[in-house]
């Protein structure tokens, strides 16, 4: 069970760290190769979104993680200690 998702995540990882060039140095963000296939998100290359469009909505992804996690820092903080979010307090 547990271990089976361990190492399937393994794989994954080691497959996107060991692939040339890497993705910091000019390789291709969120590609993992299968076989013939191409890409395990999209294996028959089924985006039609530009490689601009597929860098704004990573963008916007990310930001919109970035925000959920100042959220539940916020619920966290004010779950633990009263007083510390004063919007909660009007």
């Amino acid at each position: 069970g547990k271990l089976q998702i361990l190492a399937f995540l393994g794989m994954i990882e080691i497959s996107t760290e060991t692939q040339k060039p890497h993705y910091l140095c000019g390789g291709k963000l969120g590609y993992i190769p299968v076989g013939n296939l191409g890409s395990l998100w999209l294996p028959w290359g089924t985006s039609k979104a530009s490689e601009a469009d597929l860098s704004t909505l990573r963008s916007k992804e990310l930001n919109n993680g970035r925000l959920a996690m100042i959220a539940i820092m916020s619920v966290f903080a004010a779950s633990s200690v009263p007083g510390s979010v004063p919007l909660l307090n009007l």
